[in-house]
């Protein structure tokens, strides 16, 4: 169900004004729904869930959130019923949470031109100061281009945890070698052949070339490592998914990282504006994209920056845009207990400026980076739900093997009943029955903390139960297939091979005596993925398929790699393509 607020996250730049742009903009998203419906799918057959969706959310934002009931089964029936696409597998209707709103910056009616008070002539605009556009300025930069980075929050904006890579340095001194074809073809089998297959080759064969460029930019301030799990492995093998451990992190952090890049970018010349989007793009006809209109988020003032090279959207995904991920996402998709966003402002700002000049998004429905370890509890991301530990659905029975990549375990028990599943584990302490287990093999982020530190964050969404008796009527778990299910994994765990979903044998354990432990999960997204079509290139193409001069996408403002789901079996792939696309442009355009 969506919760309603009517306040705004701290550091955001909600305004009267905002409000107004917003609205615009969401008038002008819902005219161009309707003007697609001549498109060779029908859009309004396509996004039949969808379109029920946006009013059924749009309900709740009114309503607040409520318990689950008739409410909701009418929902579910305004989704599609309950075997359509507004119920999980089984009948059980849908609940969301909803994300932070943020305000949208791109403006669709022309700026005047007595309204902008400066003009500016530079090489290179780019816009946004996630990881693509502080790469790319550093780049960039480095060869010599007058940049211009805008950013529409008061910071740079970078999260998550490394950088993948097939062939960097750090992967030959670990005396590791990657099957690069046979990682090229599980990229376009996650993709189920939809998606650009050149981008995904360009990836694979440059990928060590600009991780090395990246790595030697910012020698003085981190120190990169890869990340493997204890036991070594490359690549693991769960249930037919390969799990390739290519990420490079650096000590100091993913963080730190950026803002080395950031801090090289600037000491090369880059001119920072924070607080200070793009809201509009500059296109002649016979030029293509000569530049923006910015608009300070301090004082209103526009400025229009004229660029000779071209102008770069890196603006991230749109997962603060409610009107956007109705208009694009499935319902099923939107099904979560929790959001990890990088920031509240992400709204498809770039995607909006790309259409609005000729640009065309990837079909949908588009996709969303998701992990599995979300609190229905407590709304909120947890190590401990993301660990690898055996599940088992409302009706007390196992469904998955729980050692597949992130996007595959949330998929998995997002078509359970209601979404959701338990975690369960027994052992004389939590601790013990946790380090009983292989457990940092399978969860990176739980290579870096301690059991207790682990135990800490979820210790108020953990059940705890003497009998399995106890712990069943405490969840809701049916009693009598929780006591076999338990009974088949003690049996599985003394044989030392699951036979009956093939996961690692060392995430089992007896469940003869207890304590037991129990936790609900729900999926947690991250952030959308989906963006402007573009080439191999990064150039943004129009709907014929050519390249608009001047105009690029990158990040997660870009499209053409992903398809149903983000492969997070491809390790930190995402921050991967920022820095890889990026490191290319600035090349193409130094040289161009």
């Amino acid at each position: 169900m969506w919760r309603s607020e009517s306040s705004f996250p701290l550091g955001s730049s909600h305004s009267a004004e905002g409000d107004e742009n917003t609205r615009r903009t969401e008038d002008a998203m819902k005219q161009r729904l309707s003007e697609r419906d001549d498109q060779t799918m029908s859009r309004r057959t396509f996004l039949g869930g969808s379109l029920a969706f946006a009013g059924t959310m749009g309900m709740a934002a009114l309503g607040g959130c409520q318990p689950v009931g008739a409410r909701a089964q009418r929902d579910a029936a305004e989704l599609g019923g309950t075997n359509g696409s507004g119920a999980s597998e089984g009948g059980s209707p849908l609940s969301f949470f909803e994300p932070p709103r943020g305000t949208v910056a791109f403006e669709a009616d022309q700026v005047p031109e007595n309204s902008i008070a400066k003009t500016e002539e530079v090489d290179l605009v780019v816009c946004g100061a996630g990881l693509a556009g502080v790469v790319l300025s550093l780049a960039a930069s480095e060869r010599g281009l007058k940049t211009v980075l805008l950013e529409k929050t008061a910071g740079m904006n970078v999260r998550g945890s490394g950088i993948g890579s097939l062939s960097c340095s750090v992967v030959k001194e670990a005396g590791i070698v990657f099957d690069e074809r046979a990682y090229l073809d599980d990229a376009l089998k996650a993709a189920l052949y939809r998606c650009d297959a050149e981008i995904w080759r360009t990836w694979v064969e440059r990928n060590g070339e600009a991780v090395d460029w990246l790595i030697e930019a910012t020698k003085d301030a981190i120190t990169p490592y890869l990340n493997l799990p204890d036991s070594g492995a490359a690549v693991d093998t769960f249930g037919g998914v390969n799990t390739y451990n290519d990420t490079i992190e650096a000590k100091e952090g993913m963080v730190a990282w950026a803002q080395a890049a950031l801090d090289k970018a600037i000491e090369n010349g880059t001119s920072v504006r924070y607080s200070t989007p793009a809201v509009q793009l500059v296109r002649e006809q016979d030029r293509g994209v000569t530049g923006v209109v910015a608009k300070s988020m301090e004082d209103g003032s526009y400025l229009r920056l004229t660029a000779s090279k071209g102008v770069a959207l890196c603006t991230g995904g749109y997962e603060n845009n409610l009107e956007m991920l109705r208009e694009n996402m499935r319902p099923e998709d939107l099904n979560v207990v929790a959001w990890r966003l990088p920031n509240t402002e992400n709204t498809g700002d770039g995607q909006l400026m790309g259409e609005a000049i000729g640009g065309v998004l990837e079909p949908r429905p588009h996709i969303m980076m998701r992990d599995p370890g979300g609190s229905a509890a407590a709304h909120s991301s947890m190590t401990f739900l993301s660990c690898r530990w055996p599940r088992v659905n409302k009706l007390g029975k196992r469904f998955v093997n729980e050692c597949i990549s992130h996007n595959d375990l949330a998929n998995a028990f997002m078509r359970q009943p209601g979404g959701r599943d338990w975690i369960i584990l027994a052992g004389p302490t939590l601790k013990e029955a946790m380090e009983g287990t292989t457990y940092k093999d399978h969860t990176p982020g739980a290579r870096k903390q301690t059991a207790e530190q682990i135990i800490e964050q979820a210790k108020d969404v953990i059940v705890q139960a003497d009998t399995l008796e106890e712990l069943a009527q405490a969840t809701g778990i049916d009693p009598e297939n929780l006591q076999e299910t338990c009974r088949r994994i003690t049996e599985l765990h003394a044989n030392g091979e699951d036979v009956d979903f093939g996961t690692d044998p060392g995430m089992l354990m007896s469940f003869e005596s207890g304590p037991y432990y129990a936790a609900e999960e729900g999926a947690s997204n991250l952030v959308t993925v989906s963006g402007l079509v573009v080439t191999s290139d990064s150039e943004v193409v129009d709907g014929d398929g050519r390249a608009i001069p001047g105009l690029y996408a990158l990040g997660n403002c870009s499209g053409g790699m992903f398809n149903d789901s983000y492969p997070h079996e491809l390790s930190a792939i995402s921050h991967s393509r920022c820095v890889v696309f990026s490191y290319l442009l600035a090349r193409h355009l130094a040289e161009a």
